[in-house]
C-alpha cells in the first residue's frame, strides 16, 4: 500500500475516483437507455436493464475506487455510501408515488454490496511465488 504524505493527497485521489465513478454511471446510464429505446416495447425491460446498469455500474466503480486509491477497501465502501446516497436523493425526489421501503432500501444497500465487490475484485493480489518464498524463508 502506497504512503500518503498527508491528507489532502487522499482526498484528492478519493474525489478523482469519485467522479470517475460518477461518469461511469451516467455513461453506462445513457447506453443503457440507448438500448431499451431501441427495443419494440421499451415499457416492459426499462426497469430491469436499469437496475441492471447500476449494479454494473457500482461494480465498475469499486474497482475504480481501489485502483486510484492505492488498494484501500475503505475509498470503495465510501464510493459505495455516496452513491447510495445520491440515487436515494434522486429517486426520493423525482418519483413522488409511494413505493415499497422495504424493497427500496434492499436495492439501495445492494449498491454498497456492489461496490465493495468490485472494490475485492479490482484489489492487487500479492505474487504466489512471494508466498512461497516467505514460506520457505521461516521454515529455515
Amino acid at each position: 500500500m502506497p504512503v500518503f504524505n498527508d491528507n489532502s493527497d487522499r482526498y484528492k485521489r478519493f474525489i478523482r475516483s469519485f467522479t470517475l465513478s460518477l461518469s461511469i454511471c451516467s455513461l453506462l446510464l445513457i447506453l443503457s437507455c440507448a438500448a431499451v429505446y431501441m427495443t419494440d416495447d421499451p415499457g416492459q425491460i426499462q426497469k430491469p436493464v436499469s437496475v441492471a446498469a447500476l449494479y454494473v455500474a457500482s461494480f465498475i466503480s469499486g474497482i475504480t475506487a481501489v485502483r486510484l486509491n492505492g488498494g484501500s477497501i475503505i475509498a470503495s465502501v465510501m464510493t459505495g455510501i455516496l452513491l447510495t446516497v445520491i440515487v436515494t436523493v434522486i429517486s426520493v425526489s423525482y418519483f413522488k408515488k409511494e413505493t415499497d421501503l422495504a424493497s427500496s432500501v434492499l436495492m439501495h444497500s445492494l449498491i454498497v454490496v456492489s461496490t465493495v465487490s468490485g472494490g475485492l475484485a479490482g484489489k492487487k493480489k500479492r505474487p504466489r511465488r512471494d508466498l512461497k518464498r516467505k514460506k520457505r524463508i521461516r521454515k529455515s
